[in-house]
């Protein structure tokens, strides 16, 4: 009987139809019981006499795939293997497997309701009644706004669709733009220069790589303009936030970012 983990730590809560068809496949299905992410250490141990993971984004590092000779498949339960070592899996023989379209529609409204929940100051406004405040400011609109998105994939599309239907200016920057797409939906390839200069939103859905990896410090976060809102549901360290906190600090700036980091 093949052990699967399943180390996502929550899946044992939802995925009852799914992980039942693993055990009709007979395996044995054990799972991640700490309530988070599991550590390096405590991957290595939950690996023991297991063939395969459903996996997040706990670290699959050399030394774990040493110290599991069992170990065949990981698969990960979205998409991503910033979190594992890929040589270091092909020298084990471990196969990767990613969950390609399972959650872009989910991950495009989340970034959508952050900026329309920026665009109304919805989350200072709760903050302000919650404490038995009230007051009214005035605030940017969402509709006919300009919409920056960096990264014209899977997520990056599906969120252009719905900026679509808010008759938003959309402006996109991919390396391998998708340029059928752009025509059909009315989307401006630009650089990234022009993207954070004209975008009133800027929104992330760029893989981690070690060339995106602060692909926006201090030069491209000055190149926004002060009501600007950057958004990034993507990866954190493709935002240098060394520089970011530094220009919120700056004494001489009026700038006030609107930030959501993944």
């Amino acid at each position: 009987m093949s052990k699967v983990l399943v180390a996502l730590p929550t899946a044992h809560e939802h995925l009852h139809a799914q992980l039942e068809r693993l055990r009709e496949a007979g395996c044995e299905v054990v799972f991640n019981r700490q309530g988070r992410l599991l550590s390096e250490d405590e991957l290595v141990a939950a690996l023991e006499g297991v063939a395969a993971t459903i996996a997040g984004t706990e670290p699959y590092t050399e030394r774990v795939f040493a110290a599991a000779p069992q170990l065949k498949v990981v698969a990960r339960s979205g998409v991503g293997y910033d979190a594992i070592d890929v040589a270091a899996a092909t020298r084990h023989g471990v196969a990767i497997a990613m969950g390609f379209g399972a959650n872009h529609n989910a991950v495009a409204d989340y970034a959508f309701s952050l900026m329309a929940a920026l665009a109304s100051k919805l989350l200072p406004y709760h903050t302000l009644v919650a404490e038995g405040g009230w007051r009214r400011s005035a605030h940017m609109p969402l509709w006919r706004a300009t919409a920056g998105i960096i990264g014209l994939g899977r997520i990056g599309r599906a969120l252009a669709q719905r900026c679509h239907g808010f008759e938003m200016r959309i402006l996109a920057y991919d390396v391998v733009p998708d340029d059928g797409f752009a025509q059909r939906h009315g989307v401006e390839l630009v650089d990234l220069d022009t993207l954070f200069r004209e975008a009133d939103f800027v929104s992330v859905h760029a893989p981690l790589r070690p060339e995106t990896r602060h692909l926006i410090g201090e030069r491209e976060l000055r190149l926004m303009k002060p009501t600007a809102f950057l958004i990034n549901s993507s990866r954190g360290p493709i935002v240098d936030e060394k520089a970011l906190a530094l220009l919120e600090i700056e004494a001489d700036t009026n700038r006030q970012f609107g930030i959501f980091l993944q």
